[in-house]
């Protein structure tokens, strides 16, 4: 959680106001795009993949935390955090098996195996000879 411990005036800033003569002009004569101009555009974007995702973890919940947690392995914390949600979800995850763990989380029969590509000090080499030797 973040804290306000103090604060302090920084006196008058400069602010620029830029007006539009068209709703469909946004980019002025001096070169200038003016500051709304992709607000409608890249919040439907946004809102686009926020539907999309929620969409995967609703009704595919095992294989988007799978991909989830494969994006984040380089990130310890976040794979704790994702981990975490997974048991909130009731989504088992498995701990890492010589014999059966691939390079990334993979998704197994409604349980989560983890994967190497997120162990500490295991390197890409390593994985490469363990995959290999199986």
């Amino acid at each position: 959680m973040v804290k306000i411990i103090g604060r302090k005036s920084l006196g008058n800033q400069p602010v620029y106001d830029i007006g539009v003569e068209q709703d469909h002009n946004f980019i002025l004569a001096n070169g200038t795009v003016a500051a709304n101009c992709f607000n409608k555009s890249h919040s439907t974007a946004y809102g686009y993949v926020t539907y999309q995702t929620a969409y995967l973890k609703a009704n595919y919940p095992v294989e988007y935390m799978a991909a989830l947690l494969t994006a984040s392995s380089g990130n310890s914390d976040k794979v704790q955090k994702y981990i975490a949600t997974c048991s909130t979800m009731l989504i088992e995850v498995e701990p890492p098996d010589i014999n059966r763990s691939d390079l990334d989380f993979t998704p197994v029969s409604q349980k989560i195996l983890f994967g190497l590509s997120a162990i500490r000090n295991l390197g890409q080499g390593a994985i490469e000879c363990i995959l290999e030797a199986r």
